[in-house]
């Protein structure tokens, strides 16, 4: 019994230390330089992401984030050149479409 109990704390550890240690990537795509929002295509999905007071990354810009996204919730994404970008994470979702329409719904397009 006392090696079930020490599995199942060893499976318990692993996967809280694994996913504490994840990282997200993803590449810049379809933003207009003139809104705050721009999407990142992700192993997970599609992502809308919020700026303020700064230019959003150019499309095709690979990007990193240390620890997962969350939605609802602030991040910090660092470019291929090192650029720090502070971001909303407004909408986290598998479906390309619907982040697409926020995204025109958002900018105005």
């Amino acid at each position: 019994m006392h090696w079930a109990i020490q599995f199942c704390a060893t499976l318990l550890l692993s996967f809280l230390c694994t996913h504490a240690i994840a990282k997200t990537n993803g590449l810049v795509v379809n933003q207009d330089t003139e809104c705050d929002f721009f999407m990142l295509k992700t192993s997970a999905g599609m992502t809308l992401l919020k700026l303020s007071n700064k230019k959003p990354p150019n499309s095709g810009t690979r990007m990193h984030s240390s620890a997962p996204l969350s939605e609802r919730d602030f991040a910090v994404l660092t470019s291929a050149d090192g650029l720090e970008y502070r971001v909303w994470v407004d909408m986290l979702d598998r479906s390309i479409a619907n982040v697409v329409q926020e995204y025109h719904r958002q900018c105005g397009h």
